[in-house]
């Protein structure tokens, strides 16, 4: 999350002179060039990323017995919704070498993701039949 919020500010302090209008002009430039549709308003979209993440990351540090207890709707909500930013962000509105390197991190996380609810699934169908057999 660092690393995304120095992004954040480079991006702000070196190409858009900490102007959010800047900001909204080039997101509204670059959906045009790719999708056809002028969209500046994609801008708010990264804003709710950055802000869903930290309160994520926040809730983890400050409450961990009720993060952990979260309904899994909202984690796959969650989840779902910063992968689809981070997918666009990563791959479909980059180009150069930025395109590769962000295909392999997503597909490298998706796998990681796919095992971690793999094993828990496991889990929790062994520690089920662990009640039932007691």
């Amino acid at each position: 999350m660092l690393s995304f919020l120095a992004h954040v500010a480079a991006a702000f302090q070196f190409y858009h002179e900490w102007s959010h209008q800047r900001a909204f002009d080039t997101t509204a430039q670059q959906t045009k060039d790719l999708l056809g549709l002028r969209f500046g308003e994609g801008i708010y979209f990264s804003y709710l990323f950055m802000l869903l993440w930290i309160a994520d990351v926040a809730w983890w540090w400050l409450r961990p017995s009720s993060y952990q207890a979260r309904p899994a709707k909202l984690v796959g909500g969650l989840v779902a919704y910063l992968s689809f930013i981070a997918v666009n962000g990563a791959i479909v509105f980059e180009d150069g070498i930025t395109r590769p390197v962000g295909i392999v991190v997503c597909v490298v996380l998706a796998g990681l993701l796919v095992n971690r609810l793999a094993f828990a699934t496991r889990s929790d169908r062994t520690s089920g039949e662990n009640v039932t057999a007691t």
